[in-house]
């Protein structure tokens, strides 16, 4: 990365006495919705590009897996999934940080024995919301989280989703060892939909939480954090016409769909690297699909960009009266494949499921990097690191005593 960015953020964050920060997170946007490049011609984000004219763009950043859990669990702790243990969605991490308190539901899917194992294996010894909670004067949490560690009822409760274990082992993957070739999960036609009137409300309620504290209680309560999370646009594929207007539907219909049967003679499996066809085949697409069923989920999933552009929006607009003293940063987890390589949901390390949006904005944002574009290879590992010098930590990658984090502070 640029030094002179990196300076000049950092000197920014010397500047503010208490700064506060508005942590925006969605689950399953492809990098490249956000910017300039071909694939964010397909949709309109206002919100967003509004963020990156405001801000420093982190053009190239990737998710150490691409996975909700271990996604998060890396972001949230600055750390690879090799050191957490954290390495895909029915295992968070097994014990809170500083007091080795094991967590409830992974002793509830698994059992003590197994998830103290799990505790002593994974070096996660702080995470970014506790590090928040114990510098912002105000601390809120809302939408999904998928932490483990208790995260959801030390810090949310109610106003909080996703525990960090989803329902433990699944019955489905633990057995795909007798027949690799089985789906893992629904064909995503079966699961897609353009005409949906009540669409996402769980997220609506998540906004709606985050606009109600920035209207009623962030004012007066000094420095404040705000996690503020939405699940999509994770399929299932629904949508409604509201959101398919904002798609350049004919850009997305003019794609090739590159779609065969495997083991004809326009495409023999025997053609396709091996993990390739057991991903197709694990995610329920190893058939012909055709050219309107391969547009039907892209348009669909742009659509969901749009709606949680509109949602974030929502967040963004309240949080003006604070902008001057904030920091405003745009996070996923990982990316959607989106029937791009024969594939849908995520686990790929294909850019379109490894690459995430990441942008840094705010009113703390030097004038003279607003809208600046970093093309340099960044991370969600420095997302903790980055945060915590915004939060005014000392040490940004040491958090906490014996704590060492592997991302860069930004």
């Amino acid at each position: 990365m640029p030094p002179t960015v990196a300076l000049l953020l950092s000197a920014a964050v010397a500047a503010a006495a208490t700064p506060n920060v508005v942590l925006l997170m969605v689950d399953s946007m492809d990098g490249r919705v956000v910017g300039t490049g071909s694939v964010a011609q397909f949709v309109e984000t206002p919100a967003l590009d509004g963020l990156s004219q405001a801000g420093v763009t982190f053009e190239n950043t990737y998710t150490p897996s691409p996975q909700c859990v271990p996604g998060r669990v890396a972001m949230l702790t600055g750390l690879r999934p090799d050191q957490t243990r954290a390495f895909d969605n029915g295992h968070g991490l097994a014990a809170e940080p500083y007091n080795g308190k094991l967590d409830a539901n992974c002793v509830l899917y698994y059992d003590t024995d197994l998830c103290t194992s799990w505790a002593a294996e994974s070096r996660a010894n702080a995470s970014l919301l506790d590090v928040a909670s114990a510098n912002a004067d105000s601390f809120r949490v809302f939408g999904k989280i998928d932490l483990g560690a208790n995260a959801n009822a030390r810090f949310g409760g109610n106003d909080t989703s996703a525990d960090g274990f989803h329902n433990g082992p699944s019955l489905a993957i633990v057995t795909r060892g007798a027949d690799v070739r089985r789906p893992t999960k629904p064909d995503p036609i079966n699961i897609t939909g353009e005409d949906v009137d009540d669409v996402h409300p769980e997220d609506w309620a998540t906004i709606d939480r985050c606009v109600d504290y920035l209207n009623n209680d962030a004012a007066g309560a000094g420095s404040f954090f705000l996690h503020c999370s939405l699940n999509i646009p994770h399929p299932a594929f629904q949508t409604n016409e509201t959101w398919l207007a904002k798609v350049n539907r004919s850009r997305v219909r003019a794609l090739p769909p590159v779609w065969q049967v495997p083991g004809t003679v326009t495409q023999n499996s025997t053609e396709m690297h091996p993990y390739d066809v057991y991903q197709t085949m694990s995610k329920a697409v190893y058939r012909d699909f055709t050219a309107e069923e391969v547009a039907t989920v892209r348009e669909t999933y742009f659509a969901m960009c749009a709606e949680a552009d509109y949602l974030l929006g929502r967040v963004v607009d309240a949080a003006a009266p604070f902008w001057n003293d904030s920091y405003v940063v745009f996070i996923s987890d990982h990316g959607e494949m989106n029937m791009e390589h024969r594939q849908v949901w995520k686990n790929a390390f294909y850019e379109a499921s490894a690459r995430v949006p990441f942008i840094v904005s705010g009113g703390l944002v030097p004038s003279s990097q607003r809208g600046a574009v970093v093309s340099d290879f960044t991370s969600l590992l420095d997302v903790f690191p980055t945060v915590n010098a915004m939060l005014g930590v000392a040490d940004p990658q040491r958090p906490a005593p014996g704590v060492v984090l592997n991302g860069v502070n930004l």
